[in-house]
Formats: structure tokens, C-alpha cells, sequence
């Protein structure tokens, strides 16, 4: 009778059978039945069978060392129906099973395969994307003033951080709100008007260099009662502000209200003015810091210009029509560059109404300081009428660590200024993203 000596005829269990060995025995007592079986065959001197029994004990190995994924161990195949056959016509056979090549593994995978969470994690993170057009009650409700409800609770948190920012820098630099656009004005001994002290109120906006010289100029003009007798300027060179007497060389301007021009049908060589950037009326701030001085550069609270005051322009000013050294008389100029004092950084402020975490940023002010709720400083680095994007790419610590897991629910964000004052957006929106660790569990 002639034997199927072809071993890939036979399944695993077969050839089990053959070398009377089980799946119950370890690798040594195997390997040693097999070896026993292999010997005996070599007695018989048949090398067909000696052929086929070695080619046996090689598949057998190749299945010892063949790797289970789904026991993450070393074990063999499982053969669940061991007498699995088909019908043909030619009759009954077992069936074949496909020959498995081995595969060589040249990269290394991060991950393993073939189990559910198989990865150990402690954490995991989170990123929740806020914007304030899509605030509740948006009509009646202040886009620096935001109580966010979270889509879910957020358990187990143990760190929080901003990864990004996108706000317009549209907020005004010289504002009613804030008071900051007002400051006085006295003038005295005028020819055809008495003394008078003027309140000066600069429309709220943003101002760069010429478009602010030309609306201050227009307003002492149009205003009138005395302020024809000055004239403001930013300094091409030190950019400093500078309120003056008005002088014949000026450009653009059709009064003749000259103070100190023999002459000159007002002359007034008595003529004199006052600044105060502080004062007792509503309108004004209290601190000096954040009044409209200081945004002028002006940084004492009081200035007189009398005709002494005088300084000679030897560089030619662009807005004067000689090419000779002009003297201005009454002139007072700022310590300060225009527009220094506005805001280079603001303040991200995030209530998570939790009381499990240590403030990590503070900042000193005119007589203390600000850190509460403070999760975030963003350096503002673009102009005004532009969009402000900050991320990580800056540096700045923008983390809050919490002492150990809590739960979020809702948070009320609010963009603060250098002061720790909120910041005026009008009704400008503006969008954020939060990144918040969690600890896992599985």
C-alpha cells in the first residue's frame, strides 16, 4: 500500500499523532519524542520515509517557534476541528492547509497589534475649541465676558493649557470706556477771548502717526474758544508728542491766531497754556498710568508752556515751508514715544471654578499686582486693525497644573490688559483652544 509521503498533506494534529506527542507536553519532552521516532525510522534504511518524517519534524518546529498575536506568546496554531475534510468527487481527503511563508519584520512598530488597549496610558489629552460667535444669548451678552457650560464633564483633569489664540486687535487705544481719551487744556490771557479751560475729548479709535496730527489739529480748529493758538505734532525723529504754540510756517492752516508775532492781530506775548492729564471730573482716570498722557507719552501729571519754553528746529520739519532753523516758543514736549503705552501683552483669565491648583502667573502693577485665575500671557506682535494668532511657538508658559484629578464643567474666560483691566473688544468676537490632560483609565 502506498503512503502519502508529501507533509504538507497533513495538519498539525496529524503529525502529532505521528511522533505520539500532544499539545499538553513542553518543547523538551517533544523535541525528544520526536527524536525517538526520527531514529527508529533510520533503522528501516527507507530514505523516503527517513525524507518525510525530517521534512514533519521541521513544520512541527516551524510551528513551536511561529508567534501567537493574540496570546502575545510562542504556541502553536489552533486546529478547533482536526478531522475537517471536504468531498470531491474523487472522494474523501484532508483538506490542505496553505503553506505560510516566514515573514522578516525590518521596522519597528510603535504599537502592538491583535489586542483591545493593549498600550499602557496614564493620560490623554484634550482639545476643546471655543469661539465667542457661538456665545448664548449673543445680542445681550459681552464677548469678554464669557460663562462657557463644557460639552460633557471633563473628569479627572490634571492639567489645563491654552494652545491657541486668534483675536482681532481692534480694541481702541484711546477709549471712553476706559477714559482714557480726555485730558485739559487752559488757556490764558488770549486776545478777543477770555480765559477758558477746555476738556479736550479724542474720539475713540486707533490712531497711527498723521491720521491722530491731523484730527488733533482739526479739533483745536473747529473747537475753537483759544485752542486756534495751538498746534499738536509727532516728532518725525523721536516720535514724541508735542503741543506748541502755533507757528507762521505751519502747513495747512488759515487762522493767524500767532501769539508771539509782533504784529500779528492776536498777538499776545502773555499768551501761556496748561496741560492736566488727571482730574476731578468723571471723565477722567485717577491713575496717572491710564489717562491719555501716557499714551501720548506724557508722564507727569501737569505741564505749563510759556513763551520761554522755546526750542529751535535746525532739522527741517517736514510740515513747516522754510528750509531755515525754526523756533517754536511754548513748547512742550513728551518724555515718552506716542503710543508706548498700549497694550504689548495681554492677559487670558480662566475661572474653572476649582480651588485645586496654584496660581503659576503673576504680574506686577502700580501698587500690587494680578495672578488670579491668570492662565495665559500673549504677546500682542502685530499693529492694530490685524489678527492676532499666538500659540506654543512663543515659549510663554501657558499651563495650569492641578494638585491632583478634577472635574470641569463650564469656565468664564476674560481677556485682561496690562492694568488687569478687561479688555474692550466692542463686539469684536474672538476664538481659543484649550488643551486639557485627563488620566486615563481603562
Amino acid at each position: 500500500m502506498d503512503h502519502d509521503l508529501n507533509v504538507d498533506s497533513y495538519t498539525i494534529d496529524e503529525l502529532f499523532v505521528v511522533f505520539k506527542i500532544d499539545k499538553t507536553m513542553d518543547d523538551s519532552t517533544m523535541m525528544s519524542n520526536i527524536n525517538k521516532t526520527i531514529e527508529n525510522i533510520k533503522k528501516t534504511n527507507n530514505q523516503k520515509y527517513i525524507e518525510f518524517i525530517t521534512d514533519a519534524k521541521y513544520k512541527i518546529i516551524r510551528t513551536l517557534k511561529k508567534p501567537n498575536p493574540n496570546l502575545n506568546r510562542k504556541t502553536f496554531e489552533n486546529i478547533n476541528n482536526p478531522d475537517n475534510y471536504s468531498s470531491t468527487d474523487g472522494g474523501k481527503h484532508f483538506v490542505i492547509e496553505d503553506k505560510t511563508t516566514p515573514v522578516a519584520y525590518t521596522y519597528d512598530y510603535k504599537f502592538p497589534d491583535s489586542k483591545i488597549n493593549p498600550i499602557e496610558r496614564r493620560t490623554m489629552s484634550k482639545t476643546i475649541c471655543f469661539d465667542t460667535i457661538f456665545r448664548k444669548n449673543y445680542n445681550i451678552t459681552d464677548p469678554n465676558n464669557v460663562m462657557w457650560e463644557m460639552p460633557y464633564r471633563l473628569e479627572n483633569v490634571v492639567s489645563m493649557k491654552l494652545s491657541s489664540l486668534q483675536l482681532p486687535i481692534q480694541y481702541y487705544m484711546f477709549s471712553s470706556k476706559n477714559k482714557n481719551n480726555v485730558f485739559n487744556i487752559s488757556l490764558y490771557n488770549m486776545v478777543d477771548f477770555p480765559d477758558t479751560s477746555i476738556d479736550i475729548i479724542i474720539p475713540d479709535g486707533n490712531y497711527v502717526t498723521t491720521d491722530f496730527i491731523s484730527a488733533m489739529n482739526n479739533y483745536f480748529t473747529h473747537v475753537g474758544r483759544g485752542l486756534q493758538y495751538l498746534y499738536f505734532d509727532i516728532d518725525n525723529i523721536t516720535a514724541n508728542s508735542i503741543i506748541r504754540a502755533k507757528n507762521p510756517n505751519d502747513i495747512g492752516f488759515e487762522t493767524l491766531h500767532f501769539a508771539y508775532v509782533t504784529g500779528n492781530t492776536y498777538y499776545s506775548p502773555d499768551f501761556y497754556f496748561e496741560l492736566k492729564f488727571s482730574g476731578d471730573s468723571s471723565l477722567y482716570n485717577r491713575e496717572l498710568h491710564l489717562n491719555a498722557g501716557f499714551i501720548l507719552g506724557y508722564n507727569q501729571e501737569k505741564y505749563v508752556g510759556r513763551y520761554e519754553n522755546s526750542y529751535i528746529a535746525n532739522a527741517r520739519p517736514s510740515n513747516v515751508l522754510t528750509n531755515s532753523a525754526v523756533t517754536y516758543y511754548a513748547y512742550i514736549s513728551s518724555e515718552s514715544s506716542y503710543g508706548t503705552a498700549t497694550p504689548h501683552y495681554i492677559f487670558l483669565q480662566v475661572n474653572d471654578f476649582n480651588s485645586n491648583s496654584y496660581n503659576t502667573i503673576t504680574s506686577y502693577i502700580t501698587n500690587g499686582y494680578i495672578e488670579n485665575n491668570i492662565l495665559a500671557k500673549c504677546d500682542v506682535v502685530c499693529g492694530f486693525n490685524s489678527f492676532l494668532f499666538n500659540n506654543a511657538s512663543d515659549c510663554i508658559f501657558k499651563q495650569r497644573d492641578y494638585f491632583g484629578p478634577v472635574t470641569i464643567d463650564k469656565l468664564q474666560v476674560t481677556l485682561l490688559d496690562m492694568h488687569g483691566k478687561p479688555v474692550d473688544l466692542g463686539r469684536d468676537n474672538y476664538s481659543f483652544s484649550l488643551e486639557f490632560t485627563i488620566l486615563y483609565t481603562n
